[in-house]
């Protein structure tokens, strides 16, 4: 008999990123609400004639776009940040968590006729809401560029 996953369940799902390098995004799921940690691209392998970058596939996020909260981004690296300007193409996003780096890196990208969200600026140690289900904390750490977060997430 197949268990069913409970609406009460965090539901981690990596849209790409795990186990490789680049595209790196997760998407944390808790009751009805989705927050999306970070959208990157991956340049093509030298053998994939024709492909210019991969990025994560965003139509889960398409489907349940109703539930999205917020994007947190950690970086500004094109490997967790290089997709944001395509997803916000595809899906609104009410407001972006990120440094000031990796907010003014995506906004240096934005196509014409894509509208940039409210943003926030993360700060280490400074917790934040989003929605009614997460609480956030960025950890500061080091990196080969500044202002580089990974994130606590909290839920009931």
């Amino acid at each position: 008999m197949k268990k069913r996953i409970g609406q009460d369940a965090l539901r981690a799902i990596p849209l790409g990123g795990h186990g490789e390098i680049g595209k790196t995004c997760w998407l944390f799921e808790y009751k009805d609400e989705i927050i999306i940690v970070n959208f990157g691209m991956m340049l093509s392998p030298q053998d994939l004639t024709g492909v210019d970058l991969i990025l994560p596939c965003p139509s889960y996020l398409i489907e349940n776009q109703h539930k999205i909260k917020a994007l947190i981004i950690t970086s500004a690296p094109d490997d967790l940040a290089g997709g944001v300007s395509y997803l916000l193409g595809k899906v609104k996003i009410p407001k972006i968590y990120g440094s000031k780096l990796a907010i003014e890196c995506i906004k240096r990208t934005m196509p014409e006729g894509v509208e940039f969200p409210e943003y926030e600026e993360i700060e280490a140690r400074k917790e934040f809401k989003i929605g009614n289900e997460f609480e956030i904390k960025p950890i500061q750490n080091t990196s080969v560029l500044p202002d580089t977060y990974g994130i606590y997430i909290r839920t009931s």
